[in-house]
């Protein structure tokens, strides 16, 4: 039994892959992250965030977590979780607090320890972007000038990277997070060479029909049909965001912006 896991990262096309092409084609068996409501979330918020003493201690509870999942045998069955990064370079969930050691390579290794106790091999896959696109685009939706989640302004981003200032450890955590050499080494040590494949968010932009092909082909699933579900369709756009943003448009123009994307593409 298979299962292939899309750990993100944010801003790559992410959110379009799991509203229009993971849940809608009929090869696939898709576990979330869309809808919430499914049972494989709690369990990925435990993998992810629970420090390393409370998982152990939770380990049976979790096994068990995971062999209540229903995986598919006669599908490709998919997790997709962006947070898997995301909470490891940036957020601290409540009540999770501070944790130095949540890192993408330990949730990695931590769901392969889990699955190969039921005898499921794991696949990972994500898209990568050029880091000056992504960090300006995940800046644009999380700056703090926007009331949004970051705790740092793009100024200080700039001194550190002049300056390498030892007391930003959390411009230094995020920063870190898109250096994508280390990580493929680190992913390669946790999950095996073989066993995971990155994909340009580029290639997604300018050569569309191929990524979709490249990843359909990695996921064994027809790519035909992909191309069909995700053509022209683009999700989360931070041009969007910008429009529906309460300190920036006023809310007539915030309810007309989302009334003509729910008319292009009705949910």
């Amino acid at each position: 039994m298979k299962l292939y896991v899309h750990f993100g990262f944010p801003r790559t096309g992410t959110t379009t892959l799991q509203v229009h092409l993971f849940p809608n084609h009929p090869q696939i068996n898709y576990l979330g992250r869309y809808p919430k409501t499914k049972p494989h979330h709690e369990l990925m918020e435990l993998i992810i965030n629970l420090h390393n003493d409370d998982f152990d201690t939770r380990y049976s509870e979790l096994l068990k977590k995971v062999k209540e999942l229903y995986l598919d045998p006669n599908k490709i069955n998919i997790i997709s979780y962006e947070y898997i990064i995301w909470n490891a370079i940036h957020y601290n969930p409540y009540p999770y607090g501070n944790d130095n050691f949540r890192t993408v390579f330990r949730t990695l290794s931590r769901i392969n320890s889990l699955f190969s106790k039921i005898n499921v091999d794991v696949y990972f896959f994500c898209s990568i972007r050029s880091q000056i696109n992504i960090i300006s685009s995940l800046y644009a939706l999380t700056s703090p000038e926007l009331g949004k989640s970051l705790t740092f302004t793009g100024e200080e981003i700039i001194q550190y990277l002049k300056t390498k200032n030892i007391n930003k450890p959390m411009i230094k955590r995020l920063l870190s997070g898109f250096n994508y050499w280390e990580l493929y080494k680190n992913f390669t040590k946790a999950v095996g060479e073989n066993k995971i494949k990155f994909f340009l968010y580029e290639e997604f932009m300018n050569n569309h029909d191929n990524f979709v092909s490249d990843l359909s082909n990695y996921l064994k699933i027809d790519p035909a049909i992909s191309i069909k579900l995700i053509k022209y369709r683009k999700e989360n756009r931070y041009v969007d965001n910008f429009k529906e943003n309460l300190l920036i448009n006023n809310p007539l123009s915030i309810l007309c912006s989302k009334l003509i994307k729910n008319f292009k593409n009705p949910r």
